[in-house]
């Protein structure tokens, strides 16, 4: 009999899983174990291998696992986690640059009344959290700092934070960059009470407020995915 040990990295626990290398049929139960108790198990006789897929990159913050990277292009997180990522428009798959001049080229045309999950710019198994996640990691609490010379907020408390860098954003009517290293949002999947809005994190530098509010859908901020 073969015994393996794994760690996933954001939920921490131990899976034991006993399997037989000659014969699937002696495969008698996988159970997940923390602290040395149970929490899971399951007759698994009737397979013929088991794959455990860590969770990487993540961060558990009440009871939403948080990457801890911005979006970049379309389908793929910034290097790293001071990286500022690229900004999108409520409900579009356009990525825009978070520097430089693209007011010629912004897109003023609004967009979809109703999420749509294939504008989505999240990671294969990654989403856009919805208002109600994002408040959960507001009232998970918050402190203004500084890393380098990037300016942004943690949120979280001990060693489950997350770092969201204040990347400003893009004005809706023309995309001109406004409040970089001052103002921080991040996008949910939640449209407003109105066609044209859309709620957001936002949050300021030092002793400002940090709140869910509905802002314009055609500005561009940056998106904080949760798993799925």
């Amino acid at each position: 009999m073969n015994t393996s040990f794994l760690k996933a990295a954001a939920i921490i626990f131990v899976a034991l899983i006993t399997i037989s290398t000659s014969n699937a049929q002696e495969v008698q139960e996988l159970r997940v174990m923390r602290g040395g108790s149970v929490v899971f198990s399951r007759d698994i006789t009737d397979i013929d291998s088991i794959i455990v897929v860590p969770i990487v990159d993540g961060v558990l913050i009440n009871g939403v696992i948080w990457s801890t990277r911005n979006v970049d292009a379309f389908g793929s997180f910034a290097a790293n986690h001071t990286d500022a990522g690229m900004f999108y428009q409520w409900n579009k798959p356009k990525a825009w640059p978070v520097t430089g001049d693209v007011s010629t080229e912004w897109d003023k045309n609004p967009p979809e009344a109703t999420w749509n999950p294939a504008n989505d710019p999240c990671p294969n198994g990654w989403r856009v959290p919805t208002r109600t996640e994002l408040q959960s990691l507001i009232d998970a609490g918050s402190t203004w700092t500084t890393i380098g010379d990037v300016n942004g907020r943690f949120f979280g408390s001990g060693t489950n934070t997350i770092f969201l860098p204040a990347v400003g954003y893009r004005l809706w009517h023309n995309g001109v960059l406004s409040d970089a290293g001052v103002y921080g949002y991040y996008w949910s999947s939640t449209e407003g009470s109105t066609d044209e809005n859309a709620y957001c994190l936002e949050f300021y530098d030092y002793n400002y407020s940090v709140r869910m509010d509905a802002q314009a859908e055609l500005a561009g901020r940056c998106v904080r995915c949760v798993k799925k």
